[in-house]
């Protein structure tokens, strides 16, 4: 049997097969073909049925989305991720410089950096599950030392957002990247006693009465509430 006689016999046997399948038909035993044959014939069908799949792309999407999915589910894990630094050029009406916006959907946060002089006003709102009422967010420059962060604490709004902003000249920049990583404040310990003091001055009134609150949560001796109380004064 030449090449030409086993290509019109296995292109004949590819449309019998789908026949079948599609009519429920069963071949009689008379010019059954032979092994190799039919071994043809299935990698002829999957060539077939496959022939509209894109080849090496296909994988590396689902890989690529595979791994997104994992860190992000990493971060929520940890409660932690990175913000992105902007190189701002325009600003914003009404206001005295640039403003930059981050928004994490997924995530669900919205962190905003605003120029104010020599300080930037830093605001970060939750709207997932990440983070609840009463946690503090660890705010430090990705470059700085690890010891050296910002404390904002997370407190319901008049609008019902989850919310916290801190005035600081220690974010000056809007294109340094952030690591941030939410707490619960039960996690709050000694060594944390000079940022808490910072971000009480640091806050405005509602972010002030949110420290407060957390303050009269404490007993009598815990070093957070004389932090706090220092904030104060």
């Amino acid at each position: 049997m030449n090449d030409l006689t086993r290509q019109k016999r296995r292109d004949a046997l590819v449309e019998h097969v789908l026949d079948v399948l599609d009519s429920d038909e069963i071949a009689s035993a008379a010019g059954q073909p032979t092994i190799d044959e039919i071994a043809a014939a299935g990698r002829a069908i999957a060539a077939r049925l496959t022939a509209g799949w894109t080849d090496a792309a296909q994988p590396a999407i689902v890989e690529d989305d595979a791994t997104d999915i994992i860190d992000l589910a990493a971060r929520r894990e940890r409660r932690a991720m990175r913000i992105p630094g902007r190189h701002i050029d325009n600003w914003a009406a009404g206001t005295s410089g640039p403003v930059d916006r981050f928004a994490d959907d997924e995530f669900g946060i919205v962190l905003t950096r605003k120029t104010v002089g020599d300080d930037t006003l830093l605001s970060i709102t939750f709207t997932g599950h990440v983070a609840r009422d009463g946690d503090v967010v660890r705010v430090r420059r990705a470059a700085s030392d690890r010891h050296t962060q910002l404390l904002v604490l997370l407190y319901v709004d008049d609008q019902g957002m989850l919310t916290g902003q801190i005035l600081t000249a220690a974010l000056a920049a809007t294109s340094d990247d952030l690591d941030i990583t939410v707490s619960a404040a039960g996690e709050l310990t000694a060594d944390d006693c000079d940022a808490v003091t910072a971000a009480v001055r640091a806050s405005h009134k509602q972010a002030r009465n949110a420290w407060r609150r957390l303050a009269k949560a404490q007993s009598a001796d815990s070093p957070i509430r004389t932090a706090v109380i220092e904030g104060f004064r």
